[in-house]
């Protein structure tokens, strides 16, 4: 027969109570080393500038440079076509002469034939004003508000560059710039975004670069940047899409991929 008593009973109820306050404190431990470590990679991931291109990102000047580049093809008897295009997209201006030639020889010549798409473009601007991409002042704005250093990246030489910026009246928004004619070579090679990250003080790695082109996701990539990319003429193929941590179709839509990282470091998720 068996028998128990009253201390048996208290002492297996203290037991379990005993076992059960332990499972309860090792399950708070785990939770809070797991939110620790989740808030640690957070913070590794944050990110604390932004570098812009500049044509086919914040302004639709691709549009006008293909149809520039187009007329000053035929005055120089040559039919300048979306295979070259597509190819110069982001470059530098040394780059682009080699592939004309590739393309059409020595004859014109490359920086005759660009000077005049360049008075074409300029001709352009100054008639109808710089073409301003649908939502950019909101997402600077927000950049702005929410302390992110802002960079501009791009291989347009400085002084048509800022002449862009100030026209479209979004120039007191960037802290540094990073121009065509700072660094030796062009777009796919990193440099003008790592001048762009020096110039600002920070990492690439905490850099996002906001690009349009092929050759600027490249450079992004290729340089250890963030590359967040916003279409313009041409869309990502298999290669490139692989290279994205964020593609938006405009730039206002782009907000969401800054507010989702504040929101996973701010609730460590």
């Amino acid at each position: 027969m068996l028998r128990t008593d009253g201390r048996g009973i208290q002492k297996k109820e203290a037991a379990e109570t005993a076992e059960t306050a332990t499972e309860d404190t090792d399950e708070k431990e785990s939770g809070y080393m797991a939110e620790h470590m989740d808030r640690h990679r957070a913070a590794e991931d944050r990110i604390e500038a932004v570098i812009f291109d500049m044509d086919g990102l914040m302004f639709d000047t691709e549009r006008l440079y293909a149809d520039c580049w187009i007329q000053a093809g035929r005055e120089f008897g040559v039919e300048i076509g979306e295979e070259y295009l597509s190819k110069v997209r982001g470059s530098s201006a040394k780059e682009a002469g080699e592939i004309f030639r590739r393309f059409f020889g020595e004859q014109p010549d490359f920086w005759e034939v660009r000077k005049r798409r360049t008075e074409l473009a300029k001709q352009a601007v100054r008639e109808r004003g710089v073409p301003v991409k649908p939502g950019l002042e909101k997402l600077l704005s927000y950049l702005k508000k929410h302390g992110y250093r802002i960079a501009l990246g791009t291989s347009t030489e400085s002084g048509r560059a800022l002449m862009y910026l100030e026209q479209a009246g979004v120039k007191g928004y960037f802290d540094a710039f990073a121009c065509g004619e700072m660094v030796e070579k062009g777009k796919p090679d990193p440099g003008i975004f790592l001048l762009a990250a020096r110039l600002l003080g920070c990492a690439p790695e905490r850099c996002a670069v906001l690009e349009d082109s092929f050759n600027g996701i490249r450079a992004a990539k290729a340089g250890g940047f963030i590359p967040v990319m916003i279409p313009d003429i041409t869309q990502p193929d298999g290669e490139i899409e692989k290279m994205l941590a964020g593609r938006y179709e405009s730039l206002d839509a782009a907000i969401e991929f800054f507010a989702a990282r504040e929101g996973r470091i701010q609730d460590g998720i």
